[in-house]
């Protein structure tokens, strides 16, 4: 399961990677990282394709092993691809029992379990759109009956999404011009914007005291074209895009709470391995195609071999 985990939580960021034509900056993510999206890229094209077919009860009979694959693959594609961090955790559990012909499980037995379980996810979670699941596991037992059924078990982790413990969250009152240091949209707070405070949040974590120095800095170059996320409220992406200076565009407290809550995300899926996240620059910058687009931020991040306390003189 941890691996499947590990591949879905990407998933939908991989998939949408490369549409769109970067500035003419260097990225140094590693090779291995970039080969991994290639990878969790056809992984989603291959889930997709199965959920397709599943829905119009076209996916044929298939072994256990497979079933139990795709199931967990697609629940997870659906319900926890999320990057947020949880508090108030809960564990759901669910269960089916099916006889499998053959050895193999039919179109019909899989949409049955399928659906099931997500019956059981869509009424834990609810209306209330903070409470999502973290992870799902799903595993087959063998029941004591002799006529060769199985078990089909659903564990899953629910919990609330924890927007803002790691870094000073933004208040009502904290809706910021995106840059130009124009202040608060209602006027005042200069000579700050969105991208100022932003950065300043990120490079100022919540209970951080750790003492030290870096050597060998690497960076990684970031867009918000390369990290699509639905659940961001208003734009999208991971990273602010779209922002306009006729009339200057307004980004609400809601939605710079969003970019605090998925930057850890964006840190380890940059880590540098050997290295730990030192700080982020957040530039104003732009997609250069052609209709040009709205300007958007993007992120340099530097990462580099930490060590505690004061550098040698």
């Amino acid at each position: 399961m941890n691996s499947l985990k590990n591949i879905i939580i990407l998933l939908i960021s991989a998939l949408f990677i490369g549409t769109f034509p970067a500035c003419t900056k260097e990225q140094t993510k590693p090779v291995e990282n970039k080969e991994k999206k290639t990878q969790d890229s056809r992984i989603t094209r291959n889930l997709l394709a199965f959920k397709a077919n599943l829905l119009q009860k076209s996916t044929g009979s298939m072994e256990m092993d497979s079933a139990i694959w795709y199931i967990e693959g697609i629940l997870n594609l659906d319900n926890a691809n999320n990057p947020h961090k949880f508090i108030n955790a809960f564990s759901l559990k669910d269960s089916m029992v099916v006889i499998p012909i053959n050895g193999s499980v039919t179109t019909d037995q899989i949409n049955e379990v399928y659906f099931a379980f997500q019956n059981k996810l869509d009424a834990a979670t609810g209306s209330n759109s903070t409470i999502k699941a973290d992870a799902v596991d799903i595993y087959v037992s063998p029941t004591i009956l002799k006529d060769g059924s199985q078990t089909f078990y659903l564990e899953a982790t629910i919990g609330e999404e924890d927007l803002a413990t790691s870094y000073q969250p933004f208040g009502p009152n904290d809706n910021w011009f995106w840059t130009n240091n124009a202040g608060r949209c209602t006027g005042g707070g200069t000579p700050y914007d969105a991208r100022i405070l932003l950065q300043n949040r990120f490079n100022n974590p919540v209970g951080s005291s750790e003492i030290g120095y870096f050597t060998d800095v690497s960076w990684a170059y970031l867009q918000p074209y390369a990290y699509p996320d639905p659940t961001n409220p208003v734009g999208g992406y991971m990273i602010f895009a779209n922002g306009l200076y006729n009339p200057l565009t307004c980004i609400g407290y809601q939605e710079l709470n969003y970019y605090l809550s998925v930057f850890d995300y964006l840190i380890n899926d940059n880590l540098i391995p050997g290295k730990s996240f030192s700080n982020v620059i957040i530039k104003r910058d732009v997609i250069l195609i052609n209709p040009p687009v709205p300007d958007i931020y993007s992120y340099w991040m530097y990462y580099g071999v930490f060590h505690e306390g004061l550098p040698p003189q």
